[in-house]
């Protein structure tokens, strides 16, 4: 499916929630270089990525509100200015709780509540004044929990049972919530496009290296030539995506007609081009993802370390997902290997650091 980005985004009124963040900020980029009207929401919320450096540059060309989505009458408030084409709803948490309840409870409030407020609002503007609307919702490949090893690469019609840790609960009841959304907007007569993008383990510019996400924690470690630790002997698999693929993913389906709620894995597995998940350029072990970072970050070590109390226990396994669904419905399928993307974030963190 060939798309022109620019035709479908230029001059339109666009909404990004968690605008700040690291994947919400690339995206906010993309999309005035489009010629995009983008209104940004982003509590900032420390320890979550949020950060306004990640708009540099783009002070004279968005909206920007430091505000949480939770706030009904800020969010009312917004959406009768903007009256967006478009909404990204890319606020949210990644961090995985160590089951205390005080995790519990930010997460729930994070990844749940706060969206839950949103989207009431939300279907109330939309029913109230007509307005068609094109919603997109950051998900993540955590809704499917621990997938037994038959069942990967893992389909969109996975059904989990096996979470190990509340942050896969949460988003996936989000979801839901979108995916009500869609029913009881399209049920007032209004046309709506909603679909969530079950995101894998993204990195790239822009991202927080203090995030706890793995890819950025080991880049860290490497700059500063310290140990990667890899844990249990490093064999878990993951499908890892470059922020510009995933970027490209968002707007791709964004600019999709989807009369029904639809969700899409991202990540990098096409049965039919692959034979085994290690022949996708993005698919590797924690182990190879550690050596990896240290050969092209030119410092750093790699060694094994048994898991530390409580993190096995919210390991999930090996996960990669079958992209087959955004492929062919939509186009969609990473560009850039974990090789290049790791040299383009080093290359963009050595230009922040002689910038400043």
């Amino acid at each position: 499916m060939d798309i022109n980005l620019k035709k479908v985004y230029e001059g339109k009124n666009v909404l990004v929630t968690g605008g700040a963040g690291f994947i919400g900020s690339n995206l906010v980029h993309r999309l005035v270089g489009l010629g995009a009207k983008v209104a940004v929401v982003d509590a900032l919320i420390p320890g979550l990525g949020g950060r306004e450096e990640n708009l540099k540059g783009l002070e004279n060309k968005i909206f920007f509100r430091r505000e949480d989505i939770a706030d009904k009458d800020f969010i009312s408030d917004i959406l009768s200015y903007l009256n967006p084409k478009f909404i990204f709803n890319v606020a949210g948490s990644i961090k995985h709780s160590s089951k205390t309840e005080e995790d519990d409870s930010f997460d729930n409030r994070i990844n749940y509540v706060s969206h839950l407020h949103f989207l009431r609002v939300l279907r109330e503007f939309l029913i109230r004044h007509s307005k068609p609307v094109s919603l997109i919702y950051a998900g993540t490949r955590d809704q499917y929990g621990r997938i037994p090893a038959e069942k990967l690469p893992v389909t969109e019609e996975f059904h989990a049972f096996d979470f190990p840790d509340n942050q896969s609960i949460s988003k996936q009841a989000a979801e839901n919530h979108h995916s009500r959304l869609t029913s009881l907007v399209q049920s007032a007569g209004v046309p709506i496009s909603v679909a969530s993008l079950r995101l894998v383990n993204t990195y790239g510019p822009r991202q927080n290296l203090n995030c706890g996400a793995v890819v950025p924690t080991y880049i860290k470690k490497a700059l500063e030539n310290e140990e990667l630790e890899v844990w249990g002997g490093g064999n878990i698999l993951r499908d890892i995506n470059y922020v510009d693929d995933v970027v490209d993913a968002i707007l791709l389906t964004g600019a999709t007609d989807n009369s029904a709620f639809t969700a899409y894995n991202l990540g990098c597995f096409l049965p039919g081009y692959h034979k085994n998940p290690l022949e996708a350029d993005s698919i590797c072990t924690i182990k190879q993802l550690a050596n990896q970072i240290v050969q092209i970050i030119g410092r750093g070590s790699v060694v094994e370390r048994e898991y530390p109390a409580g993190r096995k226990a919210i390991e999930p396994g090996n996960c990669y997902s079958d992209i087959s669904k955004i492929y062919k419905e939509i186009g969609w399928r990473p560009k850039v290997s974990l090789e290049e993307g790791l040299k383009r974030t080093k290359e963009f963190l050595q230009n922040q650091c002689v910038s400043r």
